[in-house]
């Protein structure tokens, strides 16, 4: 056998050694990734079911001032996106009826989701509008006319208690603070600049208020929970 007929063989060998290896291997190996996207997939169904409270949380965060910027809220949309969309593609498995439930209770999860993008926008245009008009009142209480009026002090207040827990009676209780103070003045110009101030407020204040209450009517997190109690029992 030449030396050339010698390497052509132990190559050939060595061919077939790595196909039988693969071959031994290759269910080990499917068994692991199934395992792995079994886990993902449980995992985007509990990101979608906590996907509500982190977005409230961020909204809280915000209206607090722990936090100047919208990006924290903003990613968390993202993410609920993101994983709703994961949702589409369950483990293998599974029979066609599981399937068919999670195909429709995924794609009402993924459009309960995109919904939120314009909740979210006008959410944050009220975030604006109400930092905007708190921060100008302050400015224009600060002028000597109103700064030490305990009426100023009680829009300061106000203000400062700023709340999502009853957006109603805060704004009243603010409207009624800048009437107190406007009351007080003579001067035309600084009166009218703090009803231009108050009226931003009454605008700001309800779609901080509309947003919660949109976000807590999203069905995104109860679609997961539906998918929950099919997966599990059809693996």
């Amino acid at each position: 056998m030449s030396h050339r007929q010698s390497a052509m063989l132990r190559r050939g060998r060595t061919l077939k050694a790595a196909v039988l290896s693969a071959l031994l291997i290759s269910p080990f190996v499917q068994a692991e990734q199934g395992s792995e996207h079994q886990r993902d997939y449980l995992s985007a169904i509990d990101k979608v079911e906590q996907a509500e409270s982190r977005l409230l949380a961020e909204m809280q965060r915000i209206e607090s001032g722990q936090v100047a910027h919208y990006d924290f809220l903003q990613f968390e949309h993202i993410e609920m996106i993101r994983h709703a969309r994961a949702l589409a593609w369950p483990p293998a498995g599974l029979d066609e009826s599981a399937r068919e439930v999670i195909a429709a209770e995924a794609t009402a999860a993924l459009d309960s989701a995109m919904a939120l993008e314009w909740v979210i926008a006008d959410y944050l245009r009220g975030v604006a509008q109400v930092r905007s008009a708190s921060a100008n009142t302050l400015d224009l209480l600060a002028s000597a006319a109103v700064t030490d009026t305990a009426a100023a002090q009680q829009l300061k207040q106000a203000l400062q208690a700023l709340s999502g827990a009853d957006y109603a009676s805060t704004g009243e209780r603010v409207a009624a603070a800048y009437t107190d103070v406007t009351s007080q003045l003579d001067d035309p110009e600084l009166i009218e600049s703090l009803q231009f101030q108050a009226r931003l407020l009454a605008r700001g204040l309800p779609q901080l208020q509309r947003g919660r209450e949109a976000l807590a009517s999203s069905v995104a997190e109860e679609n997961a929970a539906r998918i929950r109690a099919v997966v599990p029992s059809a693996l």
